[in-house]
């Protein structure tokens, strides 16, 4: 069985890459003015670095990792109670199950947007006024702990192998960064990209200050699930380049600033 160790190094060093090469093309094809870049980077980054700490000390137990590796070795979950758990090793069920997962978490984003208590803590990510690959790493020590707990509940109950884990925890980090970046790909090649994929001018619609336009284009790797429930949209209201970003209400915040990230969610309304 594949260490935590080897797993985490493993998925650390793919998110390493994964900055290097976006912020290589962020500096030389930067598709709209970041203010106060630096600043921006670090405030993000420190945020995921306190969330990461969070979860990684008072809630290890949480880790999707550490939970797949604990079903396997008590044949929990759908598949181990019916006696298929022979199939998991198949290459066509691992990308099965990848594929399960990246559905499941577009249903966990559109849940973040509809509920007022999750939205109080995933609108942290959303109030960030630039848009450039660090954003993909903004998200509330809470939210983190509720995505976490989501993904394990979902592996518990259906007996999802370690290894298919595996694969989409570190497809879901990089695509993150991916999906977040300052720059914009060529118009024919975006198009036929977010056939599939989620690229980042597709999702820069999503971090408009536009409600409508916020609450559409949910996902994260697989853009399938965007066509298919309705909440695809092709491209903004005003102009890609020079839209507002972030939520109305924050346009004026200091919404950089981590005690302001770590304690809106807890403000009255």
């Amino acid at each position: 069985m594949i260490g935590l160790d080897i797993v985490s190094a493993s998925r650390l060093l793919v998110f390493l890459v994964a900055i290097a090469l976006l912020g290589y093309f962020e500096y030389r094809y930067p598709y709209r003015v970041v203010k106060n870049k630096w600043a921006h980077l670090l405030s993000n980054f420190a945020l995921i670095g306190i969330s990461t700490i969070i979860l990684r000390v008072l809630f290890k137990v949480l880790l999707p990792f550490s939970v797949a590796i604990m079903t396997a070795n008590n044949n929990w979950g759908v598949i181990h109670w019916l006696g298929l758990s022979e199939l998991t090793d198949n290459v066509i069920m691992m990308i099965g199950w990848v594929i399960m997962l990246d559905c499941a978490i577009y249903w966990q984003h559109r849940l973040m947007h509809k509920l007022p208590m999750l939205w109080r803590f995933h609108k942290i990510h959303h109030a960030d006024r630039e848009f450039d690959f660090s954003t993909g790493v903004r998200f509330h020590p809470v939210e983190m702990i509720i995505s976490a707990l989501f993904k394990s509940l979902l592996i518990i109950l259906l007996g999802i192998p370690v290894i298919a884990v595996i694969i989409f925890e570190i497809l879901l980090s990089t695509s993150s960064l991916f999906e977040h970046a300052n720059f914009r790909l060529p118009t024919r090649v975006d198009l036929l990209l977010r056939k599939i994929l989620v690229t980042p001018s597709m999702h820069r619609i999503h971090h408009s200050v536009v409600v409508t336009e916020t609450n559409s284009n949910f996902g994260f790797n697989l853009s399938w699930w965007d066509y298919l429930f309705g909440t695809y949209r092709d491209k903004p209201a005003t102009n890609e380049a020079t839209m507002p970003l972030g939520l109305i209400q924050y346009q004026h915040s200091n919404t950089s600033s981590i005690g302001w990230m770590m304690m809106q969610p807890f403000k009255r309304l």
